[in-house]
């Protein structure tokens, strides 16, 4: 019977353990889809003076 519960302990530390990596994974994943979102909205900015200068 301990050692069941020690097998549950451990299976309980490496969810935890796996959650944690996820939620920094989608912090970082979000952090990466506004700077990519900034640099597209600077894209565009680019792109329209180039239109109003070229005409």
């Amino acid at each position: 019977m301990g050692t069941l519960q020690n097998d549950m302990s451990d299976v309980k530390t490496s969810l935890i353990s796996l959650r944690q990596h996820l939620t920094a994974f989608m912090s970082t994943d979000a952090a990466h889809e506004g700077a990519l979102a900034s640099l597209q909205a600077r894209l565009n900015r680019i792109e329209r003076r180039l239109e109003i200068s070229e005409t």
